[in-house]
């Protein structure tokens, strides 16, 4: 006589292990939103209207003929937008040391912010 030996999921011992790490890493992080509002506060209160408005207005101009993905205002739009991001001291990433990072015809324009830990 032969026995089908079907195991049950729920008691499989890797599986309850692992249900058992994600829950204390859940735990763990309980505390983090109440530090991510304040943080989220922080960077709201840092955005500054006038500057932004200036920089929608800038972009929006003829002179960037619409801004168009590979286009003439396009690449002109990017120097823009570049040129800010070195200004505000955002970490270029991209290709060769700078902002831009081409694929395809087209560039995507990159800056890093790294974090600091208190």
């Amino acid at each position: 006589m032969m026995v089908n030996h079907v195991q049950n999921p729920t008691h499989d011992p890797s599986r309850l292990g692992r249900s058992a790490a994600a829950a204390a890493v859940l735990l763990l992080a309980l505390p983090l939103p109440a530090r991510g509002a304040e943080l989220l506060s922080a960077a709201h209160a840092s955005i500054e209207a006038d500057a932004a408005g200036r920089h929608v207005a800038a972009l929006a101009d003829d002179a960037f003929e619409g801004r168009e993905g590979g286009s003439r205002g396009g690449r002109a739009a990017g120097a823009y937008i570049m040129d800010a991001l070195a200004k505000t001291g955002l970490e270029p990433v991209g290709d060769g040391g700078g902002y831009g990072q081409q694929f395809g015809g087209m560039r995507n324009i990159l800056g890093l912010l790294r974090g600091r830990d208190p």
